[in-house]
């Protein structure tokens, strides 16, 4: 699957390395709109993942666990943001064929920034992932209250989500913090 990004001519995201992984390319999470750009107003993948990151630590995540948070979208600025009404949509070969390429190139992400994805560093942000997808539509569509609870995620962490407040910030907040987790090419891989 070779697709075109801002720092390679085509890359091949069956494929995609450590090295491969561009911090100019992810900049992309930065303009990427959430829920198909159907929400009332501006909402980011970037400002979705830096609230993502806010409960992962409210969690007790460790700092690895946090940085992932950060990151755990990356694949999304090579393959835009998928939402799940469509992937529950999908046939389970195409399914599976979206979250093998999505982990391969979130393997290459994690190995760019040298983090550890251990199973409780991916459960626990998928956990705090699910907690900000109920909060923001809770905040950002304008569903009557008594519908609400129809909404699966939502009904999920109810009563917790009405205290959870997204926090509303640049996008490019989100390119400072990756800014500070990135680390120069010659240290990838390194032990």
């Amino acid at each position: 699957m070779q697709v075109l990004t801002r720092s390679q001519f085509q890359l091949d995201l069956r494929t995609i390395t450590a090295a491969q992984v561009a911090r100019i390319d992810l900049d992309a999470i930065m303009s990427l709109r959430r829920f198909s750009a159907q929400t009332g107003r501006f909402w980011s993948v970037a400002q979705h993942s830096m609230n993502v990151a806010r409960v992962v630590k409210d969690l007790k995540g460790d700092a690895n666990a946090q940085a992932w948070a950060i990151l755990h979208d990356a694949h999304e600025a090579y393959i835009g943001d998928l939402i799940r009404p469509l992937l529950q949509f999908l046939d389970d070969a195409s399914k599976a064929s979206i979250q093998n390429l999505c982990r391969t190139i979130d393997t290459a992400v994690a190995e760019r920034f040298r983090l550890t994805l251990d199973p409780h560093t991916i459960e626990l942000v998928a956990k705090a992932d699910d907690i900000v997808l109920a909060a923001e539509i809770l905040e950002l569509f304008a569903i009557p209250a008594d519908r609400m609870l129809e909404i699966d995620v939502v009904k999920r962490h109810w009563p917790l989500i009405q205290y959870v407040k997204l926090e509303v910030m640049e996008p490019k907040m989100w390119g400072k913090a990756v800014d500070a987790l990135w680390q120069p090419a010659n240290t990838v891989g390194a032990a």
